[in-house]
């Protein structure tokens, strides 16, 4: 292992590991890839949007402890992509461990001694200095996301839902979101992503109890069957608008790891913002065609 270097941001990089990747620092993935969006904290550690990558990171103190790239093309194009930001000194062909998740998800885990010399042990949990896991989820339309994380551990949902990877989808006009992010205006649409905890086999729970489902029909997405609804918000009676809100929902269900009596909704949400509800139904519909969940 050769010594020390430091990057342009005057910050200590050892060697082998990847300025701008896992275990690198925000400030130089910034310098590569853009300003990012900032989403929520928990617990201290920050996650991070950066939409001309399509990556979603989360930091601690500067540093990134865990990465996700969404991109298109097999498994095999996916993890070639991610190895760019993983530390160089681990070949993703040679984990040190492989299990399986309790989604079902399998798992590779790796060791890295530039890892373990750049960051304190504290970062890697109950699990050896170095170690990281590495995810690969394919999802439909072709597309697969990369997910690798400092540790040994799952990845956790703001409001608790356990799941590995986020919700993500690329618009028509190229922009790139995910769970993360607030709404993002296409066409005449509030556009966002979400992963939701509900009662097993139900699509209403999603929506919420002040909505009124005024249709529901099946959608085929990437040849998959979507549960399809137009939902009607009408406001309190404090508020001076009496204009009820119109939210296009699409929702595919999944195993919710370790509950039976209960699935994750990958839902895509399309609130109306001005112009006509056909109108609004059609770019929903073109806007599903980017979409990215989990395939069963």
């Amino acid at each position: 292992m050769r010594g020390n270097q430091t990057n342009a941001l005057n910050q200590p990089v050892v060697q082998g590991l990847p300025a701008a990747g896992l275990g690198g620092t925000l400030q130089a993935l910034e310098q590569c890839a853009g300003k990012p969006i900032p989403g929520v904290t928990i617990n201290g550690v920050k996650s991070y949007t950066f939409p001309k990558q399509h990556l979603l990171v989360t930091a601690e103190d500067g540093r990134i402890t865990s990465i996700q790239l969404t991109t298109q093309g097999s498994v095999a194009q996916a993890r070639q992509a991610f190895a760019k930001w993983l530390p160089e000194d681990v070949s993703l062909a040679h984990p040190v461990r492989t299990g399986t998740s309790g989604d079902g998800t399998a798992y590779q885990l790796y060791h890295s001694a530039a890892l373990a010399q750049a960051l304190p042990q504290a970062r890697f949990g109950a699990a050896a200095p170095g170690t990281f896991r590495v995810e690969a989820e394919p999802c439909a339309g072709n597309a697969v996301q990369m997910f690798a994380i400092l540790g040994n551990t799952d990845n956790q949902a703001a409001d608790g839902v356990a799941v590995n990877h986020h919700a993500t989808a690329t618009l028509p006009d190229g922009t790139f979101i995910d769970d993360e992010m607030a709404a993002h205006k296409w066409e005449n649409l509030l556009l966002q992503v979400q992963v939701l905890g509900v009662a097993r086999g139900t699509y209403e729970e999603a929506i919420g109890n002040h909505s009124e489902v005024k249709w529901h029909k099946t959608l085929h997405v990437h040849g998959e069957p979507a549960w399809f609804a137009l939902a009607e918000q009408t406001p309190p009676a404090a508020q001076a608008s009496e204009q009820p809100t119109y939210t296009y929902w699409l929702i595919v269900l999944r195993p919710y790891p370790g509950r039976s009596d209960m699935n994750l909704a990958y839902a895509l949400t399309g609130t109306v913002a001005g112009g006509n509800l056909q109108a609004a139904e059609r770019a929903m519909q073109t806007a599903a065609s980017g979409w990215n969940f989990p395939t069963k």
